[in-house]
C-alpha cells in the first residue's frame, strides 16, 4: 500500500507476477548472481573484478580472489575491463 499511486524504482531477483503492478524491466546483457543461476568461474571472477574493483585496492581484491595483482591485470584484459580511476 506504501506505493500506490506512486512512482518508484524496484530491484528484486524475485519473481513480480503475483504483484498487481506495472513493470518495465531493464537488462543489462550481463548476468548477475542470483539463487536460481550458477556462474562459470570465470563469469563470477568477472563480476566480482566489475562489482567490487571500485571498493576494494588492487592488492586486496586480488586476495580475496586468491591471485597475483598480476593476474587481476591480465583477467582485467582478458575480459576488457577498465579501471576507473
Amino acid at each position: 500500500d506504501f506505493i500506490q499511486n506512486k512512482n518508484v524504482i524496484l530491484h528484486t531477483n524475485s519473481n513480480t507476477d503475483d504483484l498487481k503492478i506495472n513493470c518495465i524491466n531493464l537488462n543489462d546483457n550481463e548476468k548477475i548472481i542470483n539463487s536460481n543461476e550458477i556462474l562459470t568461474i570465470d563469469e563470477y571472477v568477472k563480476y566480482v573484478i566489475i562489482n567490487y574493483q571500485n571498493i576494494f585496492p588492487d592488492t586486496d581484491l586480488s586476495k580475496k580472489l586468491g591471485i597475483s595483482r598480476k593476474s587481476l591485470w591480465e583477467k582485467r584484459k582478458k575480459y576488457e575491463i577498465s579501471k576507473k580511476k
